[in-house]
């Protein structure tokens, strides 16, 4: 499932400038030259977009079951085409080899 269709099937869209925000601070985090997956930093943008929860009008039972369900899928697709678009990282090779690394 593409992370279009998981933004239009959840209530993702309503909240993407915070959960944005959450992938900025990962990305802030993440050394040049690191050679990484997207998934292995899903928990560090959870602890980053936890704190803003409700604050947006963002339900936390909502977020729960994003969280745990369409959440990492929708995480992984995002993260890595928000850093390609905005020149963040590098891909190397396709699919699950593919190998990122922070620009």
């Amino acid at each position: 499932m593409s992370w279009q269709t998981i933004l239009k099937l959840s209530y993702s869209s309503k909240n993407l400038s915070m959960l944005k925000q959450g992938i900025e601070k990962v990305y802030a985090t993440i050394p040049s030259g690191t050679v990484f997956k997207s998934r292995d930093y899903y928990e560090q943008f959870v602890e980053a977009v936890k704190p803003h929860v409700g604050k947006s009008g963002m339900e936390i039972r909502g977020w729960l079951q994003f969280t745990r369900g369409k959440g990492l899928p929708w995480f992984t697709n995002y993260f890595t085409n928000y850093g390609l678009n905005r020149e963040y990282i590098k891909r190397e090779g396709s699919g699950k080899n593919a190998k990122l690394t922070r620009l």
